[in-house]
Formats: C-alpha cells, sequence, structure tokens
C-alpha cells in the first residue's frame, strides 16, 4: 500500500522483480519495486519528498529506487519494463519507461548503483509500453499507433536461392548492416521447420548447401553479434530435383580417450568416399578417408574412431565429412562437435549450443565437488517450464540436451542453481537461449 496512480506493474521475468511507474500528486513521479507488504509513503510522501504528513508515524517506508520532477515538460509517468530482447543489447536489464507529457524515453539501471539515461523521445503522447513473446520493446502512443525498437543490427535483405548442380543450392544475399559478426542461414524442408543450415562470417553474403532430398526448400538468413540477432530477410523457395548422395545421419560422441563418428546414406550415386575433416575452431585438416559404395539405393553405415589417447588436447572439436564423387566434385555435411575438456576449473554454466537453436541446443555445465544442483528452463514470465536436472551430483562435468520443440520460438533462459555438499561454496547463474523455428 501507500502507492497514489500506478501506472503501470511489470515483472522482470530473468529476477522476477515487480516494477511500479507510480504517478505523483504535485511535483514528483516515482519508481517503485515492489515487496510484498510494502508501504510506499502515499500521501505522507510524494517520491522522496514530504507531500502531507499528518498522522504519519511510520517508520517503515519503501522510497523509490528513483524520482523525476515536473521539469522540463514532464507530468505523469509511464510505467515500462525491464528489457531482456536481442534488438537493444544495450539496454539488456534496464528498466525502460516514458512520460506522457514531455514524450521521453528513459533506461533506469538499477544495480548496486541507479543511472538514469535519455534514450529517445516518442512521436507523441506514450500511453503504455508492451513486449512480444521475444521480450522485444513496443511502445503505444496518443497518435494510435504502436512503435517498436529497431534492431542494433540491420536484417539482411534480396536473399536468392539457385542451383549449384546435383544437390547443391546457391544463396546470395545483401548485408544491410555494418555491425555484425556474422550471418546464420536457416532452411525449411518437407517437415516444414525451419532448422540451422551453417552460418558464415561478417561481409559474406554467399553460401553453397549441400542437401539430401528431392523436394522443395525455403531458406532465411539472420545478421548477428555478440550480443544481438536481427530480424529474419526475406525467403527464397527452390526445388531440388536429384541429390547424387543422401546422407541420412552424422554423429560424433566422446567415449574415454576417444572421439567415435558414425554416419549412414540412404541412397548413393557415384560416391568415391568420405574425407573426415576436423577442427579446433580454425582451420580444417584431413584426419582419414573413407570408401564409399559408389552407387547404391541400400542404406550404408559408417563409422570412424579418432584416438586422443596421446593427445593432450583439452576444448572443442569440431567435425565434418567431406564426400567425394569419382568426378572430382564434392560437398560438405553438416558440422558435429564434441567438448573433449573433462577437467574441472570450478562451477561452470556454459552458453548452450547451438545458440540460436532450433529446436534442440545442449547444454554443458561443471560440478568441482559432489553438491546439489538444480537446472531449469524458464520463460520470458519468469515460469520455470522444465526442470532438466534436480538432485546430487559427483564432482565432473555434465551435459544435458533440452528439447524446445513442444514450445514457441523466442527467448528462454537456463538456470543454474548449486550448493556444495562438501564446502560453503554457492553458485547461481542465469543465460539467456534464443530458440528460432
Amino acid at each position: 500500500f501507500g502507492l497514489r496512480n500506478p501506472w503501470r506493474f511489470s515483472f522482470d521475468p530473468v529476477t522476477d522483480m515487480l516494477w511500479c511507474g507510480d504517478v505523483g500528486q504535485n511535483l514528483w513521479e516515482e519508481i517503485d519495486t515492489i515487496s510484498s507488504g510494502g508501504n510506499y509513503g502515499w500521501r505522507c510522501y510524494e517520491g522522496n519528498h514530504e507531500y502531507n504528513m499528518t498522522g504519519c508515524n511510520g517508520t517503515d517506508y519503501l522510497f523509490p529506487v528513483w524520482e523525476y520532477s515536473h521539469s522540463n515538460g514532464n507530468c505523469s509517468i509511464t510505467g515500462g519494463f525491464v528489457y531482456r530482447g536481442m534488438r537493444r543489447p544495450e539496454l539488456e536489464g534496464t528498466y525502460v519507461y516514458g512520460d506522457y507529457c514531455s514524450w521521453s524515453i528513459w533506461s533506469l539501471e538499477y544495480n548496486g548503483g541507479v543511472s538514469n539515461s535519455l534514450i529517445s523521445t516518442a512521436a507523441a503522447n506514450i500511453l503504455s509500453f508492451g513486449v512480444d513473446m521475444n521480450n522485444e520493446l513496443y511502445v503505444l502512443c496518443s497518435d494510435g499507433k504502436i512503435y517498436e525498437y529497431q534492431p542494433a543490427v540491420a536484417a539482411p535483405g534480396n536473399l536468392m536461392a539457385g542451383s549449384g548442380g546435383q544437390g547443391t543450392v546457391e544463396l546470395n544475399w545483401t548485408d544491410n548492416s555494418d555491425n555484425e559478426t556474422g550471418f546464420r542461414i536457416q532452411r525449411k524442408d518437407s517437415t516444414n521447420i525451419f532448422t540451422d543450415a551453417g552460418t558464415v562470417g561478417a561481409d559474406v553474403t554467399t553460401f553453397s548447401d549441400n542437401v539430401s532430398q528431392v523436394t522443395t526448400y525455403t531458406y532465411r538468413v539472420i545478421a548477428f553479434n555478440d550480443s544481438a540477432v536481427s530480424n529474419y530477410s526475406n525467403e527464397a523457395e527452390i526445388m531440388v530435383t536429384g541429390v547424387p548422395v543422401e546422407l541420412v545421419s552424422f554423429t560424433a560422441n566422446v567415449s574415454g580417450s576417444k572421439v567415435l563418428l558414425h554416419w549412414s546414406t540412404a541412397t548413393e550415386q557415384n560416391n568415391k568416399g568420405f574425407n573426415i575433416e576436423r577442427s579446433f575452431g580454425q582451420n580444417w585438416e584431413h584426419v582419414a578417408f573413407i570408401n564409399g559404395h559408389g552407387t547404391s539405393s541400400e542404406r550404408n553405415f559408417y563409422s570412424y574412431t579418432d584416438d586422443y589417447t596421446n593427445n593432450n588436447f583439452i576444448g572443442r572439436a569440431l567435425y565434418r565429412l567431406k564426400q567425394l564423387d569419382y568426378n572430382g566434385t564434392f560437398k560438405y555435411s553438416p558440422t558435429v562437435m564434441v567438448d573433449l575438456d573433462i577437467k574441472s576449473r570450478g562451477y561452470i554454466l556454459e552458453q548452450n549450443y547451438p545458440n540460436p537453436f532450433n529446436p534442440a541446443t545442449k547444454i554443458r555445465f561443471n560440478i568441482p565437488e559432489k553438491s546439489s544442483v538444480k537446472l531449469q528452463i524458464i520463460n520470458t514470465l519468469g515460469e520455470v517450464i522444465e526442470e532438466i536436472s534436480n538432485g546430487e551430483l559427483t564432482k565432473g562435468t555434465y551435459e544435458k540436451v533440452w528439447n524446445a520443440s513442444g514450445y514457441a520460438s523466442g527467448i528462454y533462459y537456463v538456470r543454474m542453481k548449486a550448493v556444495s555438499e562438501v564446502s560453503e561454496n554457492t553458485y547461481f547463474k542465469v543465460l539467456k537461449m534464443l530458440y528460432l523455428k
């Protein structure tokens, strides 16, 4: 109690903190973080200032985290949201709000200290703020329009798809941004679900995709950097009428000091074999060659063991197949990854991989000592939608797979809490994940 005229309330989905913009009476507007049963001081106080102290003898008033005066054309606060989207990384974790009369929009950083910054001016009186399922911010104004914050990375455009020969699709697009670190290419086949086809670096505007079905493919491209993603490009569609080798599966798994590679084909045409290539994050190197079955309409199975017994490498290893035809043409498989970092370096929750993802992603974490560990998936409303680990774990590195196929695309969070059972160590961390269908 003790609020005068709240306009609006909103929860931060990461911290579960409830925020309120409270409209003042004469001179001051305020922002409060709400605690159950708290007394926020009206009518005794307007913001931090005495207003009508008659009968006011309380000592437990909760004062605002921020206030501003009616100077510079301000008159009435319009409460907003803590920003948890991807388009504007510089606003991450700040409370975005505005003033009805001055049309000003600010971001308030509240983390041990308070810092308030003017970020834009609206087109008309600010009636309300809103967010979508990806926590992207919208502003409703008195001119009858809803305005959105544009991504910090511009979307690519003019995507086109053409044939590059049997089983190959050639893509090209226009780069409209100057701050991306790369582009992610996604494809949709007869399953009608977009999946990642690959990534390219900054300023690269072409991609060759090797496909394994006779069907119609639809493509789209998204730009990204270390902290933001763009909107999607236009979609481009192409019909593929023939494929030389239909790769059904390709997996990599760690067994002790060895990496076990397995793959299979549904059909093969003029297949000389497969070069196995490996990368530790930069250049690709040849590892081995496995003979193919020439032309075959039967399913064929292949395997290879990469032995690290005499190799002290610790880290992430990538593998791919280079399928070779007898006529000299070739195509690459999708890339698979294994993580050989098995040394304990304290409590660690690593960023999920891949990210963005569709529909499954791997979540890896390390426990340095026997601990009680809880690993949860949280939506943008702050609700726990899945608990993928809850119990006692011994020292070691663990990997969980979360499949989001039953959920809508958008932003999700993985939250880890660990409490040591042999010491006083505790660990808490939240990471953002982006599910793109």
